[in-house]
């Protein structure tokens, strides 16, 4: 599946340059090019297909892409971290949800000027151990694009 594979329901506002930089000031990291591609032109929005697999879960769900936008009340960036960064251990960042209130997070573990892993947080296991909360899911944006598929 290719990112022209895809098609893009409910996009909110395609994020512009100016706030994916604001984005990437306020946490402190650099967003991959194929992510910011995205996000200029899918930005809350939910793909179709929007189904994916890793190794602790079959048929996950890629719910909506969050933005960059201060003004949108429930999938900006900035606000969706704070509101669970006291679950996340540091260098994880959310960027999507899932339908369940769990995310899909970008992993800097590595460093901030390498390229993010894409990670799963599952909300539940990270109120006992934020460690065990994080599960790998693939090594980029573009990949995890790739491995998504309609469920039957």
């Amino acid at each position: 599946m290719t990112n022209s594979e895809i098609e893009w329901l409910f996009v909110s506002r395609p994020a512009k340059d100016k706030e994916i930089l604001e984005v990437e000031h306020i946490l402190g990291i650099k967003f991959p090019d194929d992510y910011k591609e995205c996000l200029k032109q899918n930005a809350g929005g939910s793909p179709e297909p929007n189904v994916f697999d890793f190794t602790k879960r079959k048929e996950a769900v890629f719910n909506r892409l969050f933005t960059c936008d201060p003004n949108d009340a429930y999938y900006y960036i900035p606000d969706n971290y704070k509101a669970i960064k006291d679950r996340l251990i540091d260098d994880i960042y959310p960027i999507a949800d899932d339908v369940f209130g769990n995310c899909i997070c970008f992993d800097y573990r590595e460093g901030k000027d390498k390229a993010p892993k894409v990670v799963f947080w599952d909300h539940e296991v990270a109120y006992e151990s934020p460690e065990k909360a994080i599960y790998y899911i693939c090594d980029s944006f573009i990949e995890l694009l790739s491995k998504l598929y309609f469920c039957d």
